[in-house]
């Protein structure tokens, strides 16, 4: 498998949900990550893996989180008015 010039050890945690979105739709797992608190709301992750990422506090709100799956997350106080996880 190629990750051309950025291993996965050398991926920067997304900023804001486009980022987010980008890193998710390449197909790129969320694993480990502390993105408590960060605003993604509107984010496009359908389809994404989390695996023990703090989503604590995280706005998730509006997002598209359909066929996400999400293990061993912590979505404590995480805000999901309006997401779509259908």
């Amino acid at each position: 498998m190629s990750f051309g010039t950025h291993p996965p050890t050398e991926w920067a945690i997304p900023e804001d949900a486009d980022a987010l979105s980008e890193h998710v739709g390449r197909g790129r797992e969320v694993n480990g990550w502390d993105l408590s608190g960060r605003n993604y709301a509107g984010a496009k992750l359908c389809g994404g893996i989390f695996h023990k990422a703090n989503l604590r506090g995280v706005d998730l709100s509006g997002a598209d989180l359909r066929e996400a799956t999400f293990v061993e997350c912590t979505l404590d106080d995480a805000r999901l008015d309006q997401a779509n996880a259908h």
